[in-house]
C-alpha cells in the first residue's frame, strides 16, 4: 500500500461522503487503498472544514444582511434631508461614515434613477440659495437706506426679517399653486391675490407688523402711520415681484426631484436586497 502520497481536499470530502452514507472505516481504506488511521484524519478534517463553512456562510449571510441594512439606512437619511431641505448637498458632506455608505450605494447601483433625481435636487437647493441671497442683499439695502433717513426709528432686523419672511411664505405658496401659470398679466395678478391671501393673517400694531418689530413703540403715530405704508409697500413689490417666480419655480422643480427621491428609496426598502458589489462588502479575501 503505498505511503506518504498526501491526502487531497476532494479524496478527504469523498471518504466523509462515504462515511456518512454507512460505509466503513476499513472499506473506505482498501477502495482507496489507504491506511485506515489516515481515512480517519481525512474524515475528520473534511468534518472540520464543513464545520468552517457553514460558520463562514453564517457569518457572510449577517455580514450581507447587515450591509444591506446599513446602505439602507443611508439611503432613509438621504430622503430625510431632501423633504427636511435643510442641506444644499445630498451626498456629500455628511459624517464620514454615511458618506462611506451613500459612495457604496452607488457602487451597487451605479446607474440608478435615484442619483439623478439628487443631481437635480441638489441644482435646485443652490439656485434656491443664489436667489434668497439676491434678495437678502437687495432687501438690507433699501431697509438700510431707509434706516439712514429715519434713525431711531426703523428697525433694520425687524424689517429684512419680516421682509425675508413675506417672500418665503409667497413663494412657497405659488410653488403648490395650480393657477400660477398663464401669460404675464395673468400670473401677476395670480400672485397679487396670492400674496394677499397668504399674509392676510399679519396685521400692523404699535410696535411693528405680525411678530415682526417695525418701529419703537414710543414714535408718535404720524411716524408709525408713515413706516407702515412704506413697510407694506415694499412687502407688495417683493411678493409680487419676478423673484419670487423665479424662487418658486425652482422649489417646484425641487418637489419634483424629492418625489423621485422618495420613490426610489421606498423601492429599495422594499426590494430589501441591492445588485452589484462595492469595497465594504463582506468577504473572506484576507
Amino acid at each position: 500500500m503505498p505511503r506518504g502520497k498526501k491526502r487531497s481536499m476532494l479524496e478527504e470530502r469523498s471518504w466523509l461522503r462515504d462515511y456518512e452514507e454507512g460505509k466503513g472505516m476499513e472499506e473506505i481504506a482498501k477502495a482507496a487503498r489507504r491506511a485506515p488511521s489516515t481515512v480517519s484524519k481525512g474524515i475528520e478534517a473534511a468534518r472540520q472544514e464543513r464545520q468552517e463553512q457553514t460558520v463562514w456562510e453564517g457569518l457572510l449571510r449577517e455580514a450581507y444582511q447587515r450591509h444591506f441594512d446599513d446602505m439602507l439606512q443611508a439611503a432613509k437619511q438621504l430622503r430625510a434631508a431632501a423633504q427636511k431641505n435643510e442641506r444644499e448637498a445630498l451626498l456629500t458632506g455628511w459624517d464620514r461614515h454615511t458618506d462611506m455608505l451613500l459612495d457604496a450605494l452607488r457602487s451597487h447601483m451605479a446607474d440608478a434613477p435615484l442619483w439623478r433625481a439628487c443631481k437635480r435636487w441638489e441644482d435646485r437647493a443652490r439656485e434656491i440659495r443664489d436667489i434668497r441671497e439676491t434678495l437678502r442683499q437687495g432687501v438690507a439695502s433699501g431697509v438700510d437706506s431707509l434706516s439712514s433717513q429715519t434713525p431711531d426709528v426703523v428697525d433694520g432686523l425687524g424689517w429684512r426679517d419680516s421682509l425675508l419672511f413675506a417672500a418665503d411664505t409667497v413663494s412657497s405658496a405659488l410653488s403648490r399653486s395650480t393657477d400660477a401659470d398663464g401669460d404675464e398679466e395673468a400670473r401677476a395678478e395670480t400672485l397679487r391675490a396670492l400674496a394677499a391671501k397668504q399674509l392676510e393673517h399679519m396685521h400692523y400694531h404699535d410696535e411693528g407688523w405680525g411678530s415682526y418689530g417695525l418701529y419703537p413703540r414710543q414714535c408718535g403715530e404720524a411716524t408709525r402711520e408713515r413706516m407702515r405704508k412704506e413697510h407694506s409697500q415694499l412687502v407688495d413689490e417683493i411678493t409680487t415681484g419676478e423673484i419670487i417666480v423665479r424662487w418658486s419655480g425652482a422649489l417646484r422643480l425641487q418637489r419634483e426631484a424629492f418625489e423621485q427621491i422618495d420613490e426610489e428609496v421606498e423601492v429599495l426598502l422594499l426590494r430589501r436586497l441591492l445588485p452589484g458589489r462595492c469595497r465594504l462588502c463582506p468577504t473572506r479575501a484576507y
